[in-house]
């Protein structure tokens, strides 16, 4: 049996298994038959007869979309186009419970599935992280291309069994195109020109260099955009435009049938505008529920402010003070660079069995420099960083035969992260306010056991046994003159289950039912080891070991779900139910070191000092329901939708540190400041509600053309800030049209997003408003994106 030419091998449950284990680069394999005849993955408006050819790769067995027991989305990269998707923002709109969490610059944008998300880019509290061909990629996950992408998969609920690390809530892979070592010269390309200076243009070409041996696919992609008229701070300076390139080459080489080699390099520059942030009105800001003096002073005295209801728009007035004297923001904004080198081997032995290994290196440096107490006169905060991250992976795995009823894959993995940020409190000079170092080393082996009980019921063990070690360190002469690096560790060891169950209620459709069991590490904050904050806690009395670490978390998932194709209606359909128990939620909290005299801290020109920590602070439960759907009523209509309820809360036992940053006094003391409960409240900024419905009528023309046209609506509900669920984002609703004229090798579209000019913030958090005396909170929001209107234009040939 050879790799190239066994069609039975290349669909298969083991071959699948081996790529679906990450959603590796041996994907190819399978996707080079998947093409000859159809979309391999899941399409917005995909056709009766694309449905009955759909593979996809979830889980460790390969099977048809309604074979699958994960909820899942997928979009090749044709439906991608088609919905006019141009980052992870406009991916997650048209599919279920899943949301990207922006406030503020790309950089800190943060996925969330099902409501489980964090509030860090760090990968060791990431809820959901992002691979590329099943190869995890951290830091900022919103700068994502989609140049060159065969597909890209979203899937919900607790993938750590499969994926590892870091999949707490869910995981999104992105697998690139992989070229024909037997094509000719291909070419694919893309321009967008539209309103507020909108540039986007984008080149994949691919071809063999030996036939039937090896063959190479490059992408090169530029956007640009650059952000609305009004977005202008009083002094000249723009703001929300972004900007980045990026450009990859990939060669595949098969010198035997039974071997399969692929290798990719890949590098991206991001350099954005200070982003479009505003603090909420003041005159929103009234006296936190729990302060007991009923006290909010803008201007002095009590800090106890907060928003309590709907978050108003603002005015847009940016007064920001990049040129203080003192504090200068010099090069406002954030830029990026990232490098990864990537690569995978397959061998096929005449047992049946298959070896694979797959490795990548990603290396990334990052710098911001943002204005965060705007129009102030009081306090100057122009936050800087320069964030640094390495990474490194390396899987290897056997899988049995594709003999009999019973197959079964093990391997091992090896992950390894380093992260470094140091925070500025004046860029300009040098001086630094905070620095967080951290890094991960992950060793993992894993099974993945499948059986077919009977011709209708088929059952699936997947487990992953995982040692994760996590290190940090408090610098040398990070602050305050500390001479020796001060490191601590800590570590995990754990164990991922996923165990499913499907049954066959006819050909087209199946019901399942699925536990899955996720984790993140326990870590500890290495700024609480800097020794004179240790002297310092302990004359005040501070329990400052009880703030050095922190507990793992654990979810909990239960998955019930039917999905399948009803053919005489051109229905397609999935609808999941499930629950979640999570434990042990990881939050930040600011704790105020000051003395109570009032003197200075040692080796400080301060009376205070503000430490950013990590606490486990309660546990959340809820349903929730998911459903999409592709109808075809007839020829010329294609309907397509999407709707999910969340219902994750805080329980009973769970509590906020936030409320202290209002100056309420605290409720609890062990082994934290806790200042109340929030049993019942929702997470920060998850909708309980999404929903998407999508509409493309198509008409047939001469000469081989099409003319048609797309209208998209997207509802989210209210987003409160912060789990004390006091101040929330409006709920809003967006449209988006497209329409034009398709021939095989070319078309062109006219398209308006956001048609109504929805303003709704985009995102918040909670931040220091240098309007308010003292180190005193606002929300601070990130504007939405305005209408835009353009042209697309696409142009390949085979």
């Amino acid at each position: 049996m050879t790799l190239e030419n066994n069609d039975k091998f290349k669909k298969h449950p083991i071959h699948i298994a081996i790529c679906g284990l990450l959603l590796s680069p041996c994907l190819p394999f399978a996707t080079a038959h998947a093409q000859e005849e159809a979309s391999q993955v899941t399409e917005q408006g995909a056709t009766e007869a694309d449905v009955e050819k759909i593979l996809v790769f979830a889980r460790k067995r390969g099977e048809e979309v309604k074979d699958v027991p994960v909820s899942l989305s997928a979009m090749s990269s044709d439906a991608l186009a088609k919905a006019g998707v141009s980052d992870i923002t406009s991916l997650f709109a048209l599919m279920p419970g899943v949301e990207n969490n922006a406030d503020g610059s790309r950089i800190a944008n943060k996925p969330a599935i099902r409501g489980v998300g964090s509030t860090e880019n760090s990968s060791i509290r990431a809820k959901v992280t992002t691979f590329v061909d099943g190869m995890p990629i951290v830091g900022a996950q919103g700068i994502s291309s989609f140049a060159g992408l065969e597909h890209v998969e979203v899937l919900r609920g607790p993938q750590s069994a499969a994926f590892g690390r870091s999949t707490f809530g869910g995981a999104i892979n992105y697998v690139t195109r992989d070229p024909d070592t037997l094509g000719e010269f291909e070419f694919d390309g893309r321009a967008t020109l539209g309103t507020d200076d909108t540039r986007n243009l984008s080149l994949v070409m691919s071809s063999g260099l030996i036939d039937d041996k090896l063959a190479v696919m490059a992408t090169a992609e530029t956007k640009h955009y650059g952000g609305p008229s009004d977005w202008v701070t009083t002094s000249g300076d723009q703001l929300g435009g972004t900007s980045d390139t990026l450009a990859s080459v990939k060669f595949v080489y098969t010198p035997t049938q039974n071997i399969k080699a692929e290798l990719m390099y890949l590098t991206q520059e991001v350099d954005d505008d200070h982003p479009a942030v505003l603090f909420a009105n003041l005159d929103q800001l009234e006296p936190y529920a729990l302060d007991s003096d009923g006290l909010c002073v803008v201007n002095g005295g009590s800090n106890a402010c907060v928003i309590d209801g709907e978050v108003d728009s603002v005015p847009l007035v940016f007064d920001f003070n990049f040129d203080h004297p003192v504090n200068p923001v010099l090069d406002p904004g954030t830029r990026i660079d990232r490098d990864r080198l990537q690569g995978s081997i397959e061998v096929e032995f005449d047992s049946g069995l298959t070896l694979t290994a797959l490795g990548a290196m990603t290396d990334e440096e990052g710098e911001t420099w943002f204005d965060r107490d705007a129009y102030s006169d009081v306090t100057t905060i122009h936050v800087g960083s320069s964030p640094e991250s390495d990474e490194k992976y390396a899987e290897v795995r056997l899988a049995s035969p594709s003999d009999g009823n019973f197959d079964w894959l093990v391997g091992a993995s090896l992950y390894e992260y380093d992260y470094l940020n140091t925070v500025y409190a004046n860029r300009s000079t040098g001086a630094v306010m905070d620095l967080f170092s951290e890094g991960a080393r992950n060793r993992g082996v894993f099974f993945s056991l499948g059986y077919d009980i009977s011709d209708k019921l088929t059952a699936s063990f997947e487990g992953r046994y995982q040692i994760d070690e996590i290190d940090g360190k408090y610098p040398a002469n990070a602050a305050r003159g500390v001479e020796n690096d001060i490191t601590s560790s800590s570590e995990t060891k754990s164990f991922q289950p996923r165990i499913a169950l499907s049954y066959e209620l006819n050909d087209e459709n199946n019901v399942y039912l699925q536990l899955a069991r996720g984790t993140n590490p326990a870590g500890f904050n290495a700024n609480a080891l800097d020794p004179i904050l240790v002297q310092t806690a302990n004359e005040e009395n501070y329990d400052l070991e009880a703030f050095q670490t922190y507990e793992e978390e654990e979810i909990l998932s239960y998955e019930l779900g039917i999905k399948g194709n009803i053919r005489e209606h051109n229905l397609r359909y999935s609808l999941a139910a499930y629950y979640l128990d999570w434990e042990g939620y990881v939050q930040p909290a600011t704790a105020n070191w000051t003395p109570a005299d009032g003197e200075f801290l040692e080796g400080t020109a301060s009376d205070d000092y503000f430490s950013r920590l990590f606490l486990n602070t309660g546990d959340l439960d809820g349903f929730g329901l998911e459903f999409e759907g592709q109808w075809q009523p007839f020829d010329a209509l294609d309907l397509g939708t999407s709707f999910a309820y969340t219902g994750l809360e805080f329980k009973e036992d769970a509590c906020s540190p936030i409320p202290l940053d209002y100056g309420v006094a605290p409720t609890s003391t062990s082994p934290f400041n806790c200042a109340a409960t929030i049993g019942d409240n929702a997470p920060p900024m998850l909708s309980r509600y999404t929903a998407a419905l999508n509409a493309t009528y198509t008409v047939p023309l001469d000469n081989g053309l099409s003319a048609y046209a797309r209208a998209d609506y997207q509802y989210r509900s209210k987003r409160y800030v912060e789990q004390i669920n006091t101040d929330y984002l409006p709920a809003y609703s967006l449209v988006n049209l497209r329409a034009g004229v398709r021939a095989d090798e070319w078309s062109v579209e006219l398209f308006v997003n956001n048609v109504f000019d929805e303003d709704s913030p985009a995102g918040a958090v909670r931040f220091f408003d240098g309007r308010i005396a003292g180190m005193s909170y606002n929300t601070s929001i990130r504007l939405r994106q305005p209408r835009t209107a353009g042209i697309n234009l696409s142009y390949s040939f085979y």
